[in-house]
C-alpha cells in the first residue's frame, strides 16, 4: 500500500485499513514502517503557498462581495468587483438614491480607507440635475460627514437639503448660549399601534441586570429639546438655518447616579425656511 503511495504516511494508512476491517494502532503502524526502513511520516508536494499564489495570479484575480451596510441602516445588496493588482478595495461604496423609492441613481465604487464625503458633491450634483427636471421639490439628505459647506451656496439655488453636521466647538457654544425660552419639548412620534390594540408580551431584559450587577456605565434618553438658530460657515456666503436637538442623558454605575449628560445632534438646512424668533440670532464660524 506504501509502495503504491509513496506520500501516504503511518496514520492515513492505519485509515485505509480500517476502512478494510483491519483494525491496527497507528503508533504500531509506525514501528512497522519504521523497521522496514520506510519514512512513516514522509514530506508532501504542498506546491506554492497562498500569498505567493495570490502574488503571482494577481493581475487575473478579482474578486467580489456584497456589501449590505448603509448609513441609514438598511440593507442594499450591491456587488463589489475589485482589481486585486491595484490594491483597490472597494468596500466603501458611495450610494446615491431615492429616499421614496428606494431607486439607486449612482453606485460609486471606493477604497475601503475612502471617508464618506469623498467625492459625495460631484455625484450629489448630478443627482440634482437627473432630478430636478422631474420634481417640483427636491430635498438632499446625508450624515454628519456630509455637510460639505462649500457647496451650501450652490445647492441652496437649486433645491433644499438636510444635512447632520459634527458636535464641533463653536457650534456647541451657540447651542449652549441659546435662551432657555427658545428651547421646546421633543415629542417623538407615537410607536406604532395594532389594529388590535394589543401587544406581545416582551421577554424579561436581562441585559439591565447585568449592567447594573456589573456596574457598567449606562445611558438613559430622559427628554429631548429642540432649538434653532442661524449659522454661516467659513466657506459659505450665506447664512444656514441650523436645527439643533438637546438630549438630556441619565448616568448610571450600578447603584451610583452621576450628573446627567447633555449631548448636541445639529443638523443645517437653507436660511430660507427660518422663521420666528429664533432666526434673528445669527453666528458666523
Amino acid at each position: 500500500m506504501r509502495t503504491r503511495n509513496s506520500s501516504w504516511g503511518n496514520r492515513r494508512i492505519d485509515g485505509e485499513l480500517a476502512d478494510l476491517g483491519i483494525i491496527i494502532a497507528a503508533s504500531i503502524m509506525w514501528e512497522v514502517l519504521t523497521n522496514a526502513g520506510i519514512d512513516p511520516a514522509p514530506q508532501r508536494d504542498t506546491g506554492p503557498t497562498w500569498a505567493s499564489f495570490l502574488r503571482s495570479q494577481a493581475a487575473a484575480i478579482l474578486a467580489c462581495d456584497f456589501v449590505v451596510d448603509l448609513p441609514d441602516v438598511s440593507k442594499a445588496y450591491v456587488l463589489a468587483v475589485i482589481e486585486r493588482a491595484k490594491g483597490i478595495w472597494g468596500y466603501a461604496p458611495l450610494l446615491v438614491t431615492l429616499a421614496n423609492t428606494r431607486e439607486v441613481l449612482f453606485l460609486v465604487n471606493r477604497p475601503g480607507n475612502a471617508p464618506s464625503h469623498l467625492d459625495a458633491a460631484t455625484w450629489i450634483d448630478r443627482a440634482i440635475d437627473l432630478v430636478c427636471p422631474s420634481a417640483p421639490r427636491v430635498c438632499v439628505r446625508g450624515d454628519t460627514d456630509f455637510s460639505l459647506t462649500a457647496n451650501v451656496d450652490l445647492w441652496a439655488e437649486k433645491v433644499d437639503f438636510v444635512f447632520g453636521m459634527d458636535n464641533n466647538i463653536t457650534l456647541r457654544a451657540h447651542a449652549e448660549t441659546l435662551d432657555e425660552k427658545a428651547w421646546k419639548r421633543l415629542e417623538r412620534p407615537t410607536p406604532y399601534e395594532t389594529r388590535t390594540g394589543k401587544t406581545r408580551t416582551r421577554r424579561h431584559n436581562r441585559k439591565k441586570e447585568v449592567v447594573k450587577q456589573r456596574e457598567f456605565l449606562n445611558l438613559e434618553l430622559n427628554y429631548e429639546d429642540v432649538a434653532e438658530f442661524t449659522y454661516k460657515p467659513k466657506k459659505c456666503q450665506r447664512s444656514c438655518r441650523v436645527v439643533v436637538v438637546r438630549k438630556n442623558i441619565s448616568r448610571t454605575k450600578g447603584e451610583n447616579v452621576l450628573i446627567d449628560e447633555i449631548r448636541y445632534l445639529t443638523t443645517p438646512s437653507p436660511a430660507s425656511t427660518t422663521s420666528g424668533s429664533d432666526a434673528d440670532q445669527s453666528w458666523e464660524a
